[in-house]
């Protein structure tokens, strides 16, 4: 599985050939991640954003971790449970990105 800093570096882009292709710029290679025909296509677009929508949630977890710590240095301790709130989901959402579901959900018996 990949960690949370393999994820922040993860760039999907689409080749020619519908290939799906993990870009490491720094060391000027891909890796082949998946090719359209092999995903359900209801859930290409899903894939293919997945690093950015982790990607995006990482931002707004430090954003929100940042706010919580103003309110508190300002005295407005009110706002924190809100803001707490809002982290909660971020957090559960980016730990199954990296832990997998399997670990955190059950799935029931069929």
């Amino acid at each position: 599985m990949l960690n949370h800093d393999q994820i922040m570096k993860a760039k999907l882009v689409r080749f020619p050939e519908d290939q799906i292709v993990n870009v490491d710029t720094e060391a000027n290679q891909g890796e082949l991640i998946f090719v359209k025909e092999s995903v359900n296509p209801e859930f290409y677009n899903l894939l293919r954003s997945s690093a950015i929508l982790y990607q995006t949630l990482s931002y707004e977890k430090e954003q929100l971790e940042a706010l919580i710590e103003a309110a508190n240095a300002v005295g407005a301790e009110a706002i924190v449970p809100k803001l707490e709130e809002m982290l909660a989901p971020v957090d559960f959402a980016l730990m199954l990105a990296v832990d997998g579901v399997e670990a955190y959900i059950k799935e029931p018996k069929q």
